[in-house]
């Protein structure tokens, strides 16, 4: 009898611990389960089992590392998501490639810069950007791991552009350093190479239009200076007038560069009034006729009704001495200039046009017309004078006005510039 008890003691006590055994299994693998999917740990039931069964330490345990992890998960998710909108923010295109030269990540200025606003992941980053100089940077700077720039000339998207990269190489992947990730940066420098080589251009123009009425005054003082005395009378007055003319050009060149400077910078305020437009013409005529000492024969053609528009006066003036000058210095075989005006009513704009019958502008030419210094015959130009200034100007000038100005060959020939004004009812309603 007391055999058959204890068999029964032994299965009952065999029994309990199983059963919590198969409970702790249960637990343990309800545990697992939830870490791997960041879910409530335990049901409060289950974890008053566990707390019986022993476990209520473990528990407590992975419950904290739990937390924890969160929390870390939490900040990143707050960190990348802040990265992301920077990236996505970011004016510079930002690309990251991978080992194979694969672009894992690009933002949406990348996009639009190389390949009209279509996303670039999973391509290979030659396909846009082919230039050998760009492939060895990328090279160096993966298997250097650091940071680099370079300035690259490219035919990008049916046009030329220059573009600085800049690249730094990040850790390699799970400690294999052929598989690293690389950031680079792209800008498009184009507008600032462009104007890095205008600011060039302008320089060595200034300085050679500069030295040369400079070298003449020079050279003419010093022999007045030294030898004056063994000169006839013919021969100084000759220097001396060239000195005079040479300083009036020097003085010119100075009053056009500062009067495009001012206009360019926005820094000059005009002394804009409202008038009829065919009376500040023949104003400008009068005085102009006045003061010229060759007979040219400067035609008028200006409608009847008045129009009027906001100028300023003594700008206004600049911009018809300019042109008008312009045609007779430069219009060779011209014999008559001719100023005429057309109204645009319906679209509350006026034509000043400034035409004359020489020999015309060629058309490569015409782009280039109202660049500083820009002449079409300077072996012509030279001899003629002037600063190369007038016709840039006269640009900033209309543009100042609120209008335009622009160049066409005259039928049957000559040049014709015309300049459009907006009339004054126009400018109110604007």
């Amino acid at each position: 009898m007391f055999a058959f008890l204890l068999i029964i003691v032994l299965i009952l006590v065999t029994s309990f611990y199983e059963l919590r055994w198969r409970k702790a299994r249960r637990l343990i693998r309800d545990l697992e389960q939830s870490v791997e999917a960041d879910q409530q740990l335990l049901l409060d039931s289950e974890a008053k089992l566990a707390a019986k069964i022993g476990l209520d330490k473990l528990l407590i345990s992975v419950r904290d590392m739990m937390e924890e992890r969160s929390r870390v998960r939490a900040k990143n998710a707050s960190q990348m998501e802040q990265i992301q909108t920077t990236f996505r923010n970011m004016r510079e295109g930002a690309l990251l490639i991978d080992w194979e030269n694969r672009i894992v990540v690009s933002n949406p200025s990348a996009d639009r810069l190389l390949h009209e606003g279509k996303s670039l992941v999973g391509k290979r980053v030659e396909k846009f950007i082919h230039h050998p100089v760009f492939l060895d940077f990328v090279h160096q700077v993966r298997n250097s791991g650091v940071y680099g720039r370079r300035q690259i000339r490219v035919d990008l998207l049916g046009r030329t552009a220059w573009l600085e990269i800049s690249g730094s190489a990040m850790d390699p992947l799970a400690g294999d350093a052929k598989k690293r990730l690389s950031l680079f940066l792209v800008n498009d420098i184009t507008r600032l190479k462009r104007l890095e080589g205008i600011r060039k251009d302008f320089a060595a123009n200034v300085s050679h239009e500069l030295r040369t009425p400079i070298t003449i005054i020079k050279g003419f003082a010093e022999t007045l200076h030294e030898s004056g005395d063994q000169l006839s009378d013919e021969q100084r007055r000759s220097f001396t007038e060239k000195v005079f003319r040479n300083t009036g050009r020097l003085h010119a060149l100075v009053e056009d560069l500062l009067s495009l400077s001012r206009l360019e910078s926005r820094s000059l305020e005009l002394k804009r009034e409202r008038c009829s437009l065919q009376g500040a013409i023949r104003d400008f005529v009068a005085d102009f006729r006045a003061g010229q000492n060759e007979e040219v024969d400067l035609r008028l053609s200006l409608p009847e009704e008045p129009i009027e528009v906001d100028l300023d006066r003594l700008f206004f003036a600049r911009i018809l001495t300019n042109l008008v000058e312009n045609a007779i210095k430069h219009g060779k075989t011209l014999t008559f200039v001719e100023i005429l005006v057309r109204y645009d009513q319906e679209n509350g704009l006026v034509d000043m046009v400034v035409a004359d019958d020489g020999a015309g502008i060629p058309e490569p030419a015409r782009d280039r017309i109202f660049q500083r210094f820009y002449r079409v015959d300077v072996g012509h130009s030279r001899m003629t004078g002037g600063t190369g200034l007038g016709l840039s100007i006269v640009r900033h000038a209309m543009f100042a006005h609120g209008g335009n100005v622009r160049v066409e060959a005259r039928i049957p020939k000559g040049t014709q510039f015309i300049c459009v004004f907006p009339v004054a009812s126009n400018v109110e309603e604007r």
